[in-house]
Parts: C-alpha cells; sequence; structure tokens
C-alpha cells in the first residue's frame, strides 16, 4: 500500500512538473516503487497459493537489491535527460526520461513478476471470489502496464487507456487490503494455533515414558526428564553441549559415531538397536533405541528415543542361567537313569545267582565261591 501511494505521488509531481531533473527523479522514485510493490506482490501469492516461489529468497532479495542499486547510482535506466509526452488528457507534454535497453529489461521483468504473481493468486485460492478478482485486476494492470511502456518507447501515441492502469491498480489495492486484513485473522489464529500445539508436544515430550535426546555437531541439544533419569542426571543443563559419545559405553562408541555419520550423510533413520551406555556415576545401562534426522532450532540434528532395558535385560540372563541349571539337573537325572539300568540289572543277575548257589551242595559251593566270615 505504501509503495502504489508512493508510486501515484511521483506520478503527480512528474506531470506536473517542468524541472527536468524533478521529472528525472520522480521516475526514479516510481520504479524503486514498482519493484517494492512486485515483491510484496511476490510474497502475498505466496501466502494466498501456499505454494513456495521457484527460487529462493534470498536470490530474490539479491536481485531486487542489483536493479535498485542500478537505478539509484546510474543513469543505465532512469536517464538524466528528459523529453516531452503529449498525452491526449493532459494539457501540455510532461516530461519523460529516455527509454534504454534496461529500461525496458528492467520494466518487462517486474511487469512479468508481477503477471506470475497475479496467476498464483489467481490458481492459489480457486474458491475465493475476492482472490480471483485481485488476481484479474492486477493481470489487467499488468497489460496496462505494458502499454504504458510501449508509449515510453515511442511505440503507439498514448491514449486516454493510459491511465486506465491507476484504476485496475486502485482496484487491485483495495482487494490486496480486504485480503490482506482476513489473511492477517487467519495468520493470527494460525500462529496462535501452532503456538498452542508447540506447547502441547513440548509438554508430551517431557512426560513421555521414553527417552528423547537431540543432539547435533556431536553435543547434546535437549533431553527429556526420562533420559536425564536413565541417565542419572538431574536437569538439562547438566547434559546440554555434552559430547554425544560421552554419554556412550567405550565399547560401542566407534559404533555410535558410525551410525550417526550414517544418519547425517543419508537422512535416513536408523532401526531398533540394543545400545550399551554410561550413567553419571560410571555404571552401564542398555537401552534399546532408533533415530531420526531432523531440523531442531533451525539446525540438522538428529531426535533419538530410548527405552530402558537393563531390567528385561538382567531378567533374561536370570531365565538363561536358570534354564542352563534345568539343563544340568535334567542331563544328571537322565545319566543317572543310564547308569542305574544296568546297575539294577546286575543286582538282579547277583540275587539270582545267589539263590542258584544256595542250593549247591557244601563242597562244590566252597570250591566256587568264597564265603567271608562272620556273614550274615
Amino acid at each position: 500500500a505504501l509503495a502504489t501511494a508512493v508510486y501515484a505521488a511521483a506520478m503527480g509531481v512528474q506531470y506536473s512538473t517542468r524541472d527536468g531533473a524533478v521529472a528525472s527523479t520522480m521516475v526514479m522514485v516510481e520504479f524503486l516503487s514498482i519493484a517494492v510493490l512486485v515483491h510484496a506482490l511476490l510474497s502475498f501469492s505466496v501466502s494466498m497459493s501456499g505454494r513456495p516461489l521457484p527460487w529462493s529468497r534470498a536470490w530474490e532479495a539479491a536481485f531486487g537489491f542489483a536493479w535498485a542499486l542500478a537505478i539509484i547510482s546510474t543513469d543505465w535506466i532512469v536517464p538524466d535527460t528528459v523529453v516531452p509526452l503529449d498525452v491526449s488528457l493532459l494539457a501540455r507534454p510532461y516530461l519523460q526520461p529516455p527509454a534504454t535497453a534496461l529500461t525496458v529489461l528492467f520494466l518487462v521483468t517486474y511487469l512479468g513478476l508481477a503477471a506470475f504473481a497475479s496467476v498464483r493468486v489467481a490458481r492459489g485460492v480457486p474458491d475465493r471470489w475476492d482472490a480471483r478478482a485481485f488476481g484479474l485486476s492486477l493481470g489487467i494492470w499488468t497489460v496496462c502496464g505494458g502499454l504504458d511502456i510501449a508509449g515510453t518507447i515511442g511505440l503507439w501515441t498514448p491514449t486516454p487507456l493510459f491511465l486506465m492502469e491507476y484504476g485496475f491498480a486502485a482496484l487491485a489495492l483495495a482487494l490486496l487490503g480486504t485480503d490482506a486484513r482476513r489473511y492477517g485473522m487467519l495468520l493470527r489464529r494460525a500462529e496462535t494455533s501452532r503456538a498452542e500445539i508447540r506447547e502441547s508436544f513440548h509438554v508430551s515430550i517431557e512426560k513421555a515414558p521414553v527417552a528423547v535426546l537431540v543432539h547435533g555437531g556431536g553435543r547434546v541439544l535437549y533431553t527429556n526428564p526420562e533420559c536425564r533419569r536413565i541417565l542419572g542426571y538431574e536437569s538439562v543443563e547438566e547434559l546440554v553441549d555434552t559430547s554425544i559419545l560421552d554419554l556412550v559405553h567405550p565399547e560401542e562408541r566407534d559404533l555410535v559415531a558410525g551410525r550417526v555419520r550414517g544418519i547425517v550423510e543419508t537422512g535416513v533413520a536408523t532401526p531398533h538397536r540394543e545400545t550399551k551406555m554410561l550413567r553419571r556415576d560410571g555404571s552401564a545401562v542398555f537401552v534399546d533405541s532408533f533415530s531420526v534426522p531432523i531440523v531442531f532450532a533451525g539446525v540438522p540434528a538428529v531426535l533419538a528415543m530410548a527405552q530402558d532395558v537393563t531390567e528385561q535385560r538382567n531378567l533374561v540372563a536370570r531365565t538363561m542361567e536358570m534354564d542352563r541349571v534345568i539343563a544340568v539337573g535334567t542331563l544328571a537325572a537322565g545319566v543317572a537313569h543310564e547308569i542305574n539300568n544296568p546297575l539294577t540289572f546286575f543286582y538282579l543277575r547277583l540275587d539270582a545267582l545267589d539263590r542258584w548257589l544256595g542250593r549247591l551242595p557244601e563242597d562244590l559251593r566252597e570250591r566256587w565261591c568264597f564265603v567271608p566270615e562272620n556273614t550274615s
């Protein structure tokens, strides 16, 4: 809105002045206003369509700054000399700097960007009549601007149609103001909603029954209470900016460092894996963890989620020990059974032999058997 007001004021001064230097300065102000307005329209088209521009905003800023610098510091776009230009609705000619190749390039470039913005707005919100009307009026304003360029470089004689662009500019500005207010309300509601979502998400992470640790550049950036409980720390300040490898048992530091490099280089999450960590008191704790790449506070980071499995691991170890004891007992029972079977056989055979020998005559028994004395 400010750029359009400045543009209209500069045009009014240009139409009324007879000083060539003032006219040239006003044209310079008009061109700068056009650049500011078109860049604002591009940003507005992003908000209305919900889609980013096909180029980076840094490149766009550098592009606009280069044009502005050329307009202010050189006469390549706005020459110092002026020529009279007749318009049928004006009583006398008004002063206009002659167009150069760079003048035409600047105007064509920015009118093309304005047309691009109008198409994005008109197509971005097809169910909003005011958005489509804004895009249409902006498009017509772009066409009239093209006719303005043609009149400036002498391709045609300006007519009352030459002044129609200001009417369409006023219509576009009115619709822009209406949509800007609505968009501002929606933006404030969205910001409030996002703030509530962020707060709810933060509370959920803080109360989660699993450990959450965010690290980037090899340093700890955030931990939730469950993570600090598992590792034996009292506050988040004790862990923030700590080397992530200092929390890993020395036996697994090389492995964990390789996994972190893999996540950073490939951007692929790691599957669940049991990791041996170090508590604050130097004791070991086993966790089942997985990691995913994220952006935390605007920088690439890694989110690790883990669950303490030390008790489960000890339970499994005790269960395995009991299984081994049971297996040894079963083996011993089997071995005893296998030994007892032949012993029983020999005992029975000896008992039968003893009964058979008992039926022999006394002299044969003394000859064949050794009978200990004092036997009962």
